[in-house]
């Protein structure tokens, strides 16, 4: 099971290809807010 995060906790950095392809880091964005938003792509 996956442990909850907790509220005000770090977020993990995580790794992601923006639309375009290219690497982006939430580490890259500290300090700052970020929303994530995850979809499945279906074709």
């Amino acid at each position: 099971m996956i442990d909850r995060p907790r509220v005000g906790a770090a977020a993990p950095d995580i790794e992601l290809a923006n639309v375009d392809g290219s690497p982006w880091r939430l580490a890259d964005h500290r300090d700052r807010f970020v929303v994530l938003i995850f979809h499945r792509h279906i074709h």
